[in-house]
């Protein structure tokens, strides 16, 4: 599958966690009102203008992230326990490589490299990486981040 296809079918509404960047609690991204209803595929002509609007919303968002989440660190440790025991219940043995997709500012990437996973990062918002760098090495950890798509 293309990933354009892939993104045509995942691209969902979803509402917007806090306040940021002007955005109020409980608004919805720009991109609900182009989709007729939640899990219908975009059709492709409509794919470049959400994918620029949600990376656009992600922009502004990432340099505040960790400041509206209450204690980031310890979610980063939390987060990270919590799927470090999925990861071990599947796999059995650790480290083991995981790439996370829409990695945002890190925060499951950097706990999880914590713990000694080879993790990459990718996301759509190159302002989101920047920021995603900047906490793993304030955490001391190795995790290539990435930005995965451009328009």
């Amino acid at each position: 599958m293309r990933i354009v296809d892939h993104l045509r079918q995942s691209v969902v509404c979803r509402a917007v966690p806090a306040k940021v960047g002007g955005v109020r609690h409980g608004s919805r991204l720009p991109t609900d009102r182009l989709t007729p209803e939640p899990g219908v595929p975009l059709p492709e002509s409509m794919l470049e203008p959400v994918c620029a609007a949600t990376r656009r919303y992600y922009d502004e968002l990432a340099p505040r992230y960790d400041q509206h989440v209450p204690d980031w660190d310890g979610a980063i440790a939390r987060q990270a326990s919590v799927l470090d025991g999925v990861i071990t219940e599947r796999f059995g043995t650790r480290p083991v490589d995981i790439l996370d997709c829409t990695c945002g500012v890190g925060t499951q990437a950097i706990g999880l490299a914590a713990l000694g996973h080879r993790v990459v990062g990718t996301d759509i918002s190159a302002k989101a990486v920047r920021e995603a760098r900047r906490h793993a090495l304030r955490h001391g950890v190795d995790v290539a981040f990435d930005v995965c798509f451009s328009w």
